[in-house]
């Protein structure tokens, strides 16, 4: 990935002025990471689509819960946080963490899963692909299964 020299409040000021009417971060590992760039985005007047992963036990590679992770921005008053997502984890790996009927989790619109079930550790560190079985991106408790 190619790195601008440009500050992130500069670089969310020209897609702003471009005309652009939601930016969507991926992969956010932290909150610290996550918190400037949402800043950026609220100075430039556009709304954000955050989207965390996950390790195998649901929760951020900081440790972090994704609960914890999304009330700590609600609180802040993060208005730029349109909604959050998760991505790169496979459903198994954030299914239990989710809490039904939990403010925290109406929040969450949306989820670009990985077929693997590995940790991206793992992936990270492996030789060859492990492309997993896309075929079982279900809910474990899915009777379809």
């Amino acid at each position: 990935m190619l790195r601008s020299p440009k500050p992130i409040t500069a670089r969310m000021s020209e897609r702003a002025g471009a005309g652009v009417d939601l930016i969507t971060v991926m992969t956010m590992t932290h909150v610290g990471e996550a918190t400037g760039i949402v800043r950026a985005a609220a100075k430039a007047g556009v709304p954000v689509a955050m989207s965390f992963t996950t390790e195998t036990d649901g929760r951020l590679p900081t440790g972090e819960t994704l609960g914890e992770a999304i009330v700590a921005f609600d609180r802040e008053g993060e208005a730029a946080l349109a909604y959050y997502m998760i991505n790169c984890a496979h459903p198994d790996q954030f299914c239990d963490v989710i809490e039904k009927g939990a403010d925290w989790t109406f929040r969450i619109r949306g989820v670009r899963a990985k077929a693997s079930r590995q940790s991206n550790a793992e992936l990270d560190e492996a030789e060859a692909l492990d492309v997993g079985d896309g075929t079982r991106i279900v809910s474990p408790q899915d009777p379809n299964s």
